[in-house]
């Protein structure tokens, strides 16, 4: 597994609520399987079924003590499981990129020279679950958007049987009258919507920034996209969306 995002580039860190890709680097990955089977071998150091999983990276960058920046996402995650994702080629739709969705961080270190720009650094870890690869549906808005929108459809070459996870950062959130929400909804066509209908195979409420995941079952068909509705008299979000087959 060779990952490496580079500060300054066009990869994306998201940690729960902020977006730290103007903040530091992700580097130095890591991924690791339990080969002992817990349930045969009478070894106090297994934890975890036969071929799970550990992911960690670390995240090296400077200092922001601005809420959603590198200070409170870090300091955050050491006492709270969150949902991490990072895409070491940007977030535009169709990219790739790898969901940790209850990592925490350790080792969190910050520099000591007082009036100077001040590094931090932490490991971020994911313990005993499957890696789950997963493919951006939407990039992050740079500008907030204040309607319903559907983004563009993903071509994931063919149907898979076995459903997935489907993951939602909202960076910023506002909503006001009807149900004061937004709607994440993940939808599934097999052509692109063109003869078969988008069809909605999971769905997330928004009701307040952060991250949240659903799961899909089944058959999924080729395409897929994601549809942000306003479920609201009025709102605005920031949001970035990816879907994992299993």
């Amino acid at each position: 597994m060779a990952l490496v995002i580079a500060i300054g580039g066009k990869p994306k860190i998201f940690i729960h609520d902020a977006d730290l890709s103007d903040n530091g680097k992700a580097s130095t990955p890591t991924l690791s399987a339990e080969t002992k089977d817990a349930t045969t071998f009478a070894d106090s150091g297994v934890k975890r079924k036969v071929g799970n999983k550990d992911i960690s990276f670390r995240f090296e960058g400077l200092f922001d003590g601005a809420s959603q920046k590198s200070h409170a996402a870090l300091d955050d995650l050491r006492a709270n499981q969150r949902i991490v994702s990072i895409y070491a080629e940007g977030d535009a739709a169709a990219k790739e990129g790898i969901v940790l969705s209850s990592a925490h961080a350790e080792q969190y270190a910050l520099g000591i020279s007082v009036g100077e720009l001040e590094p931090v650094s932490a490991s971020i870890v994911q313990d005993g679950v499957d890696g789950m690869p997963v493919v951006s549906l939407a990039a992050r808005h740079t500008a907030n958007i204040t309607a319903t929108e559907n983004k563009a459809g993903v071509d994931n070459s063919g149907t898979s049987a076995d459903g997935g996870t489907f993951t939602v950062h909202a960076f910023v959130f506002s909503a006001s009258g009807g149900n004061a929400r937004w709607q994440a909804l993940l939808q599934e066509s097999s052509d692109n919507g063109v003869g078969d209908p988008w069809v909605t195979i999971a769905t997330i409420n928004i009701t307040a920034v952060g991250a949240q995941q659903a799961t899909f079952a089944g058959t999924v068909e080729a395409w897929l996209r994601v549809r942000f509705v306003l479920d609201a008299t009025s709102g605005t979000l920031q949001a970035h969306a990816g879907a994992e087959r299993d």
